[in-house]
């Protein structure tokens, strides 16, 4: 649990950092013209009833929840590989030698 939760708080940690940022740029999106002028398109979701609420919330959830396992999968497999790597450059090959006085004999 500890990756995950390193990778969580590495995910998380610039969010909160540029939040001040995300908060004005949200604000304007959310005070334009554009957007009002489109609400005949998006207000009925609005109004929806609230299970269907629920059940994007749901839809939105798994699709994020997925996207971060593949996310951690993939850092994941980058660290082993990292570690396999620097392990491979640090340990000195003696066996190779040592096969080939068991052969010779």
């Amino acid at each position: 649990h500890g990756f995950r939760m390193n990778l969580i708080t590495l995910t998380v940690l610039p969010i909160i950092i540029f939040l001040p940022v995300i908060e004005i740029i949200m604000s304007r999106f959310l005070t334009s013209s554009i957007l009002w002028l489109k609400w005949q398109s998006w207000g009925r979701f609005v109004h929806a009833a609230l299970p269907l609420k629920i059940l994007i919330g749901q839809m939105v959830w798994k699709t994020i929840a997925g996207s971060f396992g593949k996310l951690e999968g993939a850092v994941r497999e980058y660290i082993v590989d990292l570690e396999c790597a620097i392990l491979e450059e640090s340990i000195p090959v003696t066996l190779g030698n040592e096969m080939d006085d068991i052969n010779v004999a």
